[in-house]
Order: structure tokens, then C-alpha cells, then sequence
């Protein structure tokens, strides 16, 4: 009896659930079918939607239809990476406005436009000055994810141009050490400009630099040994306890460089240099 009462309750328990997990499973399903997005997922999908007919006119090869679409991106700051294929591939206008233009829309997007360095480190070679300055300034932006890039933004260290010699300059020194060795190889450069661009994208570097501009004292190459010392006058105090050292213990042609940086750096070597002197 007891067993049947017990069955009877069971069944009654399980038809009275039964309508409760319908619910939910059509209301999984429905999740299924539908997803409902989130806010920020519904943004994202409403910046692809905007961002894919200007991506279609920057492809188009009528220049009016390319321009406008640059200018779109740009006045509405938009930063959606499916753009960057696009803008990328428009680099290569045979406008040097356009050009401009397009890697003006590069460098606004930021971040998202790290896919776009390899374009912009080819638009370095542009025969434009400013598409030149505009291809360095874009990647002063991008200064995270362009690495790959410092080879070449050093051959701009010796534009004929100075504005783009000036911005490979604030670029190379954003990057920091890992633009150190190419630096420091540019010191030995025939062409002036460029030596004198690298000594002061080394002196932005400030004391971290300092062992490796005097260890091209000692490597015989005076080119290099004097971008090295200019380099050095520009760091300044900083510099000034290793160059005594050099000047006191060097040999004779180290000795002299580390004298002659010093006399460069001026009053602010000289409370150091009195109280070396005075240990000696």
C-alpha cells in the first residue's frame, strides 16, 4: 500500500515539473537559435556593418569615390580592423594626396591598425617628402608593433628631408632598446645627416645608452667613435662619472675622446671631474 501511495506521489510530482523543464528547455533552445548579443558585441557589429562600404570605395578606382571614403573613416574616427586591408592596399594611390590621406587614417586608428606596418614601412621609400613624413608619423603611433620597421625608419635618419629625419628620430627613440644596435651602427653612416640624426635619437635614450656610445671609442672607427661622442655631450650629466673613468684610465685615443666629450658636456661635468681629480 504504502508503495503504491509512494508511486502514485512520484508520478504526481514528475507531471507536475514536467511543464516547468518544457519552458526551459524551449527557452535554451530559443537561446540557441537566437543569440541575444551584448551591448558591446551589438557595437562591434554595428561599426563592421559602417566600416564595409567605405572599405568597398577604397578599393574603388575612381579617385573621387577613394577620397570621400577617407575622409568618412576619418571624420568619424572609426577603428574597425576590417578597414585595414583596405587602407593598406590604397597606400598605393598614384595620388600622393591620397596617400597622405589614407596613412593619416592608419595612424588615427591606433592599435588597430598594427597589420598596416609592413604597408607603411614600404611607404618610407615613397618619392613624396610627405608621404615619407606622414608613413613615419603613423608609425610614431604604432610605435608598439614597429619593430620590424627599424631598419628602414634608420635609412630615414638620413632623409634629404629634415621634418622626416626629425620624426624617425622621435620614432626610433620610442622603441628604445631594440632600435639601440641599429642606432649605434648609424653612427658610422658616410652620410652626415644621418649620423648626427642617430647620436640624437641615442641621446633621447638618456643612461641606459651610455655603455654602449663608449664602446665605440674602443672599436677604432672614428666616424663612429665621434657620432658616439656627440651622442654623449647631448646626454649630458648622466654621462659624465663613465667618461672620467675613460679619461683617467683609457688608453691614449679613448682618453682623448672622453676629454673631448667632456669639454663638450661643459659646467656640468666639471663638480665630478674636480673631485676625480682630487682622489687621483
Amino acid at each position: 500500500m504504502r508503495s503504491a501511495v509512494r508511486s502514485s506521489s512520484t508520478r504526481k510530482s514528475s507531471a507536475g515539473t514536467c511543464p516547468l523543464r518544457s519552458g526551459l528547455i524551449v527557452c535554451l533552445a530559443l537561446i540557441v537559435l537566437f543569440p541575444v548579443l551584448s551591448p558591446a558585441a551589438e557595437e562591434a557589429k554595428g561599426r563592421a556593418k559602417e566600416a564595409q562600404p567605405l572599405a568597398e570605395g577604397l578599393k574603388s578606382p575612381d579617385q573621387l569615390v577613394v577620397t570621400k571614403a577617407v575622409e568618412e573613416i576619418k571624420k568619424k574616427g572609426l577603428t574597425d580592423e576590417s578597414l585595414v586591408p583596405a587602407l593598406a592596399h590604397a597606400i598605393k594611390n598614384p595620388d600622393e594626396m591620397v596617400r597622405v590621406a589614407v596613412i593619416d587614417a592608419l595612424a588615427q586608428m591606433g592599435p588597430a591598425a598594427a597589420k598596416a606596418v609592413p604597408a607603411l614601412t614600404e611607404s618610407l621609400k615613397d618619392q613624396d617628402p610627405m608621404v615619407r613624413e606622414a608613413a613615419t608619423m603613423a608609425l610614431f603611433q604604432l610605435s608598439d608593433h614597429a619593430k620590424p620597421a627599424i631598419g628602414m625608419i634608420v635609412e630615414r635618419l638620413g632623409d634629404t628631408n629634415a621634418r622626416v629625419r626629425d620624426v624617425a628620430v622621435l620614432v626610433l627613440s620610442k622603441i628604445g632598446d631594440s632600435a639601440v644596435p641599429n642606432l649605434v651602427a648609424a653612427l658610422a653612416s658616410a652620410n652626415e645627416a644621418q649620423r648626427d640624426a642617430a647620436a640624437r635619437a641615442l641621446a633621447r635614450l638618456g643612461a641606459p645608452v651610455v655603455p654602449n656610445l663608449l664602446a665605440t671609442f674602443e672599436r677604432g672607427d672614428s666616424r663612429a667613435a665621434e657620432g658616439a661622442s656627440k651622442a654623449l655631450a647631448l646626454v649630458g650629466t648622466p654621462a659624465v662619472p663613465a667618461l672620467i673613468e675613460k679619461l683617467l684610465r683609457g688608453d691614449p685615443k679613448t682618453s682623448a675622446l672622453a676629454e673631448q666629450t667632456l669639454i663638450a658636456i661643459g659646467s656640468p661635468a666639471v663638480p665630478d671631474l674636480v673631485k676625480a681629480l682630487k682622489k687621483r
